[in-house]
C-alpha cells in the first residue's frame, strides 16, 4: 500500500546548478514538460557579483515570452504550465560593463500522477479497474499525507536555498567591506607620509632661507 501511495504522489524532475556568468553573456537553459497542467517551479539568486542584479526570460515551446523581469536579484516562479513542449530559460548580465555573477538556480517540473490517473477515460467498467479504483481510494489519506510532506521537503528547501543566499552574499559584503578598509588604510596612510615629509621640507626650506652661518635672526 505504502508503494501504491508513493506511485500516486508527486513525482519531479529538477535541476540545480550554480554556475558563473561572465559580463554581456546571455546562457539558456532547457526543460521538457510532458503534459499540460504540469506544475513548473523556477528559482534564481545572484550569490554574488556587482549589485546582484540579473535579468532573465522565461519562453514558452512556442517561443511566446511567459515571463520576464529586468535587474532583479531573486527570482521565485511557480506556476501551472498550459502546454507540454520544451520550455527555455535565458539569463542576461548586459547592464554590467565589467563584472561576472556567480548564479544560483533551481528549475523543477512537478507532475501529479493521480491526476492523470483519475481521467475517467482511463477507466473501464471491468470488475479489476473496480477493484483498482476502490484500492486507490483506500490510499488517498495516505497520498495526502505524502504530499503534505512533500509540500513541506519543498518549502524546508526554499527556506534553506534563501540562507545560503543571503550568507553568501553577506560574505561577499564583509569581504568588499575589508578591501575598502585595507586600501582606505594604505592611502591614509600614504597621505600622512606624504604630510610628514612635505613639513619637513617647508620647515628646512624656511630655516635655511637668508642670513649668515651661526646667526640668529630676530
Amino acid at each position: 500500500m505504502l508503494v501504491q501511495c508513493l506511485l500516486l504522489a508527486q513525482f519531479a524532475a529538477a535541476t540545480t546548478l550554480t554556475f558563473r556568468m561572465m559580463a554581456h553573456e546571455r546562457p539558456c537553459f532547457y526543460t521538457w514538460v510532458q503534459r499540460p497542467a504540469e506544475k513548473l517551479n523556477i528559482y534564481v539568486a545572484v550569490q554574488s557579483g556587482g549589485d546582484y542584479e540579473i535579468d532573465y526570460e522565461l519562453l514558452n515551446p512556442d517561443g511566446t515570452v511567459l515571463s520576464e523581469e529586468k535587474k532583479t536579484t531573486n527570482v521565485d516562479l511557480f506556476f501551472a504550465t498550459k502546454s507540454p513542449g520544451e520550455y527555455k530559460l535565458c539569463f542576461s548580465n548586459t547592464y554590467a560593463s565589467f563584472h561576472e555573477k556567480v548564479i544560483d538556480f533551481n528549475l523543477e517540473v512537478e507532475s501529479d500522477q493521480e491526476n492523470a490517473t483519475e481521467n475517467p477515460a482511463l477507466f473501464s467498467k471491468t470488475d479489476p479497474e473496480a477493484l483498482k479504483a476502490q484500492a486507490e481510494d483506500s490510499t488517498k489519506p495516505m497520498h495526502s499525507s505524502v504530499q503534505n510532506m512533500v509540500a513541506a521537503y519543498g518549502d524546508i528547501m526554499r527556506d534553506l536555498r534563501y540562507i545560503r543566499t543571503r550568507t553568501n552574499r553577506n560574505f561577499d559584503t564583509v569581504q568588499s567591506t575589508e578591501d575598502r578598509i585595507f586600501w582606505f588604510n594604505i592611502i591614509q596612510n600614504g597621505m600622512i607620509l606624504f604630510v610628514a615629509f612635505a613639513q619637513v621640507v617647508v620647515i628646512k626650506t624656511l630655516f635655511s632661507k637668508g642670513g649668515r652661518p651661526g646667526a640668529i635672526r630676530i
